[in-house]
């Protein structure tokens, strides 16, 4: 092809992109307003009320721990954990599980190997179930009791885990949002 012929393509082309920017090569179109409004996201919380305790409901010497810090647990103890908590739920969808996350719990492997915990709760809408509970907007408001039973099983056997220490100071109760 001619260089001119090539040159007045290029021109003609350039020229319609310039146009373009101008204005548009539109067809019909239309919008209509959706007719929505603000929206605000709800929330999920547990706070603390009160001070907590520790018990100990061992068969042999039951009573209160007055720091848990200085117990020395041995095999077949059993330790509560007691508090109050409130609940913060609001949300038209909103449903969480609460439980009781040992994960935190860190120290000795021997001596955590042989530490379970249990989760109990009173005051939710939703009875629950050991170990899991279900929170709802329902529950928004209310005030619920917390025991953490941490046991220290009977059968270890010999030695293992004596003059071990585990931090039960990141041992959290988890409140989780889920979706069905």
């Amino acid at each position: 092809m001619n260089q001119k012929v090539k040159g007045a393509m290029a021109a003609a082309a350039g020229g319609i992109l310039l146009l373009g920017g101008l204005g548009s090569y539109a067809l019909w179109e239309d919008s209509e307003n959706i007719g929505g409004g603000p929206i605000s996201s709800g929330e999920l919380s547990i706070d603390p009320v009160g001070t907590p305790t520790w018990e100990d409901v061992s068969d042999i010497t039951p009573g209160p721990i007055a720091d848990i810090s200085n117990f020395l647990i041995v095999p077949g103890d059993v330790l509560e954990y007691h508090a109050s908590y409130m609940i913060a739920a609001s949300g038209d969808n909103l449903k969480a599980t609460l439980t009781a996350d040992q994960a935190g719990i860190t120290g000795d492997p021997a001596l955590l190997a042989h530490v379970s915990s249990e989760l109990a709760v009173t005051g939710l809408a939703d009875g629950g179930s050991a170990g899991v509970y279900t929170v709802t907007d329902a529950d928004a408001g209310s005030a619920i009791d917390v025991v953490v039973t941490l046991t220290f099983d009977r059968d270890t056997p010999d030695q293992v885990a004596q003059n071990e220490a585990i931090n039960l100071a990141d041992f959290n109760l988890a409140l989780q949002q889920v979706r069905p």
